[in-house]
């Protein structure tokens, strides 16, 4: 018989069964929205929704799991990354847009 809270993965610890829809909100340089879809935690990849300061949908942008990300310009996004020893480092992400070279 299944748990009247969710799934559950071990007996002090149940799964919840609804997930939140997005996990990070960030604004960019412009004054456009990301949002940070919520994802399994065995993806490895991200997608972020951007949106216009006026709340038009313009796509959407896909991120390693991994990256922290903390700043959003019109060409890159800047954030972290951790190593298997808790290293930081600071990386930088260039955006492509479809079209562009």
């Amino acid at each position: 018989m299944p748990s009247p809270v969710g799934r559950v993965g071990h007996a002090r610890h149940p799964y919840p069964e609804t997930w939140p829809a997005y996990d990070d909100l960030r604004f960019d340089a412009r004054g456009r929205l990301w949002v940070r879809r919520s994802v399994h935690a065995a993806d490895s990849i991200v997608p972020w929704d951007v949106f216009t300061r006026e709340g038009v949908y313009l796509g959407d942008v896909a991120f390693p799991r991994k990256l922290g990300v903390k700043f959003i310009d019109e060409h890159a996004v800047y954030g972290f990354v951790r190593d298997e020893i808790d290293v930081s480092y600071v990386v930088r992400m260039r955006i492509e847009r479809p079209g562009s070279q």
